[in-house]
Parts: structure tokens; sequence; C-alpha cells
């Protein structure tokens, strides 16, 4: 338990770096889109008029952004495979399947939406929470998987850009592909605040059944 105590400390760090993150970032690719949108051209490109510290600060936004990401994907796996692995210790029927899937399912798209939405709801239903709280927290749960597919739906065009190669757009197209991911983000960060307080009363619900 104490593991996956620690890990309950670092996903609370990386959820509250991660959830500034975002919002800092959704802020200023407001002004990156409507930039683009009103002159045409990209506010980061060779016949931008972008004033500098704008361009600083979305840049910076964006490179921070990376590592937050980094450590909010390695303190998720950390804790639900911590968590989980603790209760099938203590039940081996609280989970299905092994605890070590939660770690493959983080690198596999649409699984890292479900595994963890399923798991987190066994962890839910084997602790020793009051009725009350596993309800209220059992919608938090399906709050925080209902936000995570909206934000993957609105912003996963990007990502598939990434992995495959953007292809020609026009600008309005651009600016359109820009209100999206920036839509998405706004979702991701509702996930993310959803999540935040899942976290500790779940836990608390896993301690509980230990004494």
């Amino acid at each position: 338990m104490d593991k996956a105590a620690s890990w309950l400390r670092k996903i609370k760090l990386a959820l509250s770096i991660s959830i500034v993150t975002s919002f800092v970032y959704a802020i200023v690719s407001y002004f990156y889109v409507t930039n683009m949108a009103e002159t045409g051209v990209d506010p980061l490109g060779e016949q931008s008029q972008w004033n500098v510290p704008m361009v600083i600060l979305y840049s910076s936004v964006s490179l921070v952004g990376i590592p937050a990401a980094v450590f909010l994907f390695v303190a998720s796996i950390g804790f639900m495979f911590r968590s989980a692995q603790w209760l099938k210790g203590m039940d081996a029927t609280a989970i299905d399947g092994k605890p070590g899937l939660i770690i493959a399912a983080y690198f596999i798209p649409i699984a890292d939406l479900i595994f963890p939405w399923r798991y987190m709801q066994s962890m839910n239903k084997a602790g020793a929470n009051s009725d009350a709280e596993k309800s209220k927290l059992g919608n938090l749960i399906k709050l925080n998987l209902a936000l995570g597919v909206l934000a993957l739906l609105a912003g996963g065009n990007q990502w598939a850009d990434i992995i495959l190669g953007a292809p020609q757009q026009t600008i309005d197209e651009v600016v359109f592909q820009e209100w999206r991911g920036i839509i998405g983000t706004l979702f991701d960060i509702g996930a993310m605040t959803a999540l935040y307080f899942i976290v500790t009363p779940l836990f608390a619900g896993l301690e509980k059944r230990s004494k």
C-alpha cells in the first residue's frame, strides 16, 4: 500500500502541473488561431507579424507541455498498476486480468481510456467507502471517461496527422483543425480535473479495506 500511496502523491502533482499547463496552452492557442484566421498566415511562420513575446510564450508552453504529459503518463501508470496490484493481492477476484495489463493499455489508443476506467470501477466497488461515496465516485469515473472520449473525438485528428503526416491544407482548414485542438484540450482539462478528484477517495477506499 505504501507504493500506491507514493504514486498517489505523484499523480496528484502531475495532474496539477498538466491542468495548469494545458489551461495556459489553451489560452495562448486561442490567440494563435485567431491571429492565423485574421492574417491568413501561420503566426510562427516567416511572414508572421505576431508579436515576439506571444511567439516565445506559445513555444515555451508547448515545450513545457511535453515533460508535463510524460510525467502524467508515468504517474498514471504507476498509480493504477500499484493500486490494482495491491487489490489483486487482497482479493484475486476484485480485478479482471493481471494488473500488468494496465501498463500495456496506456500504450494503445482507446484501450488507454477503457482499461483505466474499468480498473477504477473495480477499485471503487472493492473499496471500503460508504455506498454514498461509491456512488459519487462512480459518477466521477464515468464523467472522466466521457470527457476523455470527447477530447479524443475533438482533437484526435491532430494525433493522426502527427503519426501519418499532415495532408496539404488550406489556411481555413488549418484554422478549423486548430479550433478542434483547443476544444479537445478543454475536454482534456475537464477529464484531468475529474481524475484529480477521483484518485484520493479511490485510494482512501482501498486504504480503509487494508485496516
